[in-house]
């Protein structure tokens, strides 16, 4: 397939533990290289022979004789350059940060979760701030560390209107915590029933693509 232009594939033969772990960390940085789709699902090990894939069988939901290998706990730093609002199908407001893009896993990231209100000013987020992103689960982007907040870096106002219908939002503390919620409380948000119907057609209830 090479001479029809698809990459040369990378793969590897190796014949015991430490010709294995010497693989796999000698592939590990290829997962960071800008449009790597391999950043997704790590580094496959499979068994070769299909004498021993017979033998191995396979699980309920998964093969036996291959195993995924994903490198944790990667990090990348880049800066929050603004923060929009998100509303869900049942009124809560979520921060979002918007940040320069920056190559996170061989996926560039251009924004990150802010879990709450509450959550990024206890951590001390900014606009301004430069930060150390992970991917949560190896999927969503989140910040986990403030690396600096210059001068010129601004505070984050909690928001007064829904993002979508533009209602007025009331604020709720959680009973058994410090956690203050943004809520949209209209039943005629439109933001609330874009994602109700998402929510209905999602492969966990009707199933719809």
């Amino acid at each position: 397939i090479e001479d029809f232009g698809f990459a040369p594939s990378d793969d590897r033969i190796v014949t015991n533990r430490e010709e294995l772990i010497a693989a796999i960390e000698n592939m590990l940085p290829t997962l960071q290289e800008p449009g790597a789709e391999i950043g997704k699902d790590g580094i496959v090990v499979k068994v070769d022979s299909h004498t021993l894939r017979e033998k191995l069988g396979r699980g309920q939901k998964f093969t036996r004789y291959q195993v995924c290998f994903k490198p944790q706990n990667q990090k990348a730093e880049t800066v929050i350059e603004s923060v929009s609002w998100q509303v869900g199908r049942q009124g809560r407001i979520t921060p979002v940060a918007n940040v320069k893009p920056v190559v996170l896993g061989g996926v560039q990231v251009a924004r990150a979760t802010l879990n709450n209100f509450t959550w990024l000013t206890t951590l001390g987020v900014r606009i301004g701030s430069s930060v150390a992103l992970v991917r949560s689960g190896d999927v969503i982007p989140k910040i986990v560390e403030i690396l600096d907040n210059p001068p010129s870096s601004t505070l984050i106002e909690a928001p007064t209107n829904c993002p979508d219908c533009g209602s007025i939002l009331t604020a709720h503390t959680d009973e058994d915590s410090t956690v203050q919620m943004h809520w949209c409380e209209s039943d005629h948000c439109s933001g609330r029933i874009r994602d109700y119907l998402i929510y209905i057609a999602d492969r966990t209830v009707l199933e719809i693509e």
